[in-house]
């Protein structure tokens, strides 16, 4: 455990600490307000405890996910931090409002606590609001913004493991590597860069299923037929069959010799396109399907009502994507692709010795 994870460690255990012995002391003040002489019954008071108990019981029962999902948030120290900060000036807020009576006589009183109860759930909303308004407007629906997206992943997955030396992890599912290369280019040639470096590093595990780069014969492969069926004009189509063609054999390469967690999937020669195209690192994950392949030269057309005529009608490239880092819904995807991966009737890993430079480029 390097210093940065001990000191994360440390400052998570402290404010959580922290918390939880408020909590406490704010629960035990409360009993032993109604333990002594009130102008209430006593057993009014622990009946009202007893059905505020049992409601919050099924108040759980009702939204168990939810809470278990925020109970995972409010460890992030982005949020654990703030969050804190608040309760501290909250209750500094209230000892001040009442400078003739002690912290504990303050906090026995019921009506200050659920103020501050409140309060602290008000901010965590709104902090979980804050940190999230990424992933709320994440709407990709083109492929420039799903490349650039894709870049700040694998930045991300970079950053991950050379500064925090964690493990790394790059999971890709797609009809071609190069996916996004005839649709945004540029925006393609920064995810490729970034891509590069990721996959040569050793801590990071690598997997890549795509439809067959391998040809076999003098019958071209799918990866190829799949790329002249949607961009049969365009002038740099070899070109770009050859940079997908190539990350593909760069991963066969490096899952050999020293290097281990180095993976690549040819698809059998019966499957032409993947049902759905996903890529996902160790914290985030993108699925997204593709409606259209069009090219920029598209020469596609349709009829005109008012005129009667064929004008041209380029169709834009369009995806639906969804982005999460959920970790209960990556584990569901990575397990449901690498189920379909280690079935023969579906792929077969490809080793060293079966993706030479000569099938690697045409």
């Amino acid at each position: 455990m390097n210093g940065k994870m001990v000191k994360r460690v440390v400052v998570r255990t402290v404010l959580l600490g922290g918390l939880a012995f408020f909590a406490v002391m704010v629960v035990a003040q409360i009993i032993s307000h109604y333990q002594s002489p009130v102008s209430i019954p006593r057993y009014v008071a622990y009946s009202a405890a007893a059905l505020f108990v049992l409601l919050c019981a099924i108040s759980y029962s009702f939204y168990r996910p939810a809470v278990h999902v925020a109970a995972s948030i409010v460890q992030d120290i982005k949020i654990l931090i703030p969050l804190a900060a608040v309760m501290a000036l909250a209750v500094l807020s209230v000892s001040l409002a009442r400078p003739g009576m002690s912290n504990i006589e303050v906090f026995s009183a019921p009506g200050i606590v659920f103020v501050v109860a409140m309060a602290a759930l008000t901010v965590f909303g709104f902090l979980l609001t804050v940190s999230k308004l990424h992933d709320i407007h994440s709407r990709i629906r083109d492929y420039g913004v799903l490349m650039d997206r894709c870049t700040d992943m694998l930045k991300a997955e970079i950053k991950r493991v050379t500064d925090e030396h964690k493990p790394g992890k790059l999971l890709v599912f797609a009809n071609a590597p190069g996916f996004g290369s005839m649709s945004a280019p540029d925006e393609w040639l920064r995810y490729s860069d970034e891509l590069g470096n990721l996959i040569v590093l050793p801590k990071v595990r690598v997997v890549l299923g795509c439809l067959s780069w391998i040809q076999e014969g003098t019958e071209e492969s799918t990866h190829d037929k799949f790329y002249k069926l949607h961009w049969p004009t365009r002038p740099d189509l070899q070109t770009r069959i050859d940079e997908s063609k190539r990350i593909a054999t760069t991963i066969v390469e490096l899952s050999g010799g020293n290097r281990q967690g180095k993976a690549a999937y040819a698809l059998v020669n019966e499957i032409q396109e993947v049902p759905f195209h996903l890529i996902m690192t160790s914290e985030r994950a993108i699925m997204f399907v593709s409606l259209s392949y069009p090219s920029p030269n598209n020469d596609s057309s349709t009829t005109d009502e008012d005129q009667g005529q064929s004008v041209p009608f380029p169709v834009p490239a369009a995806i639906v994507a969804i982005e999460t880092n959920d970790g209960a819904m990556r584990r569901a995807l990575e397990d449901g692709v690498m189920a379909r991966l280690k079935s023969e009737k579906y792929a077969k890993r490809v080793l060293p010795s079966e993706s030479t430079p000569a099938t690697a480029s045409t």
